[in-house]
């Protein structure tokens, strides 16, 4: 008991009044390299916050990895938006319904159609190829590390309670 004292002292364990206990991360364990938080911050500073959204833009921009899964160049906005769509629905297990109510002028037709089109495993695989080379061409791959260890951080992303799709990580409690 007075080692758990010295630990709720030291922060190192917390417990909360519903007799929750919460321990602080172990540094042998969780570890992240020295420039990290330097990586980070600059990161932020240049870019700011972006949404998700128009980053999927910007590396559709840079790859055209629509175009690999239409088969040819997108003739419309039309087109990609259902795209879109379908590649949320499969990326984040939403439900194609969902996404074509908060999604203004998507019909969910369309999004099963977009979901047809990654059925097809070559041309996913070719778009997924062209988005892993751009980014293992940026600069800021080479703080990523050597690829044998992986993080799930971004598997969970805070977002508003006003959202109408949130929902509260159990791990994070948030």
């Amino acid at each position: 008991m007075e080692r758990l004292q010295t630990a709720v002292a030291n922060g190192d364990v917390e417990i909360e009044s519903d007799g929750h206990v919460f321990m602080a991360d172990d540094p042998s364990i969780t570890v992240e390299r020295g420039d990290a938080e330097l990586l980070r911050a600059r990161l932020y500073g240049h870019l700011g916050r972006v949404q998700l959204t128009e980053l999927l833009l910007a590396v559709d921009g840079e790859t055209h990895f629509t175009w690999e899964l239409l088969g040819s160049a997108p003739s419309a906005a039309d087109e990609l938006v259902p795209l879109y769509a379908a590649i949320f629905v499969a990326a984040m297990g939403l439900e194609t319904t969902d996404v074509a109510m908060m999604m203004l002028g998507v019909r969910l037709s369309d999004i099963r159609r977009g979901l047809m089109l990654l059925e097809d495993e070559r041309p996913l695989r070719r778009a997924n190829d062209t988005v892993v080379e751009f980014l293992l061409a940026q600069p800021l791959s080479k703080a990523w590390g050597d690829g044998f260890e992986a993080s799930s951080d971004l598997m969970s992303v805070e977002v508003s309670r006003h959202l109408w799709m949130s929902r509260v990580d159990p791990k994070r409690r948030r």
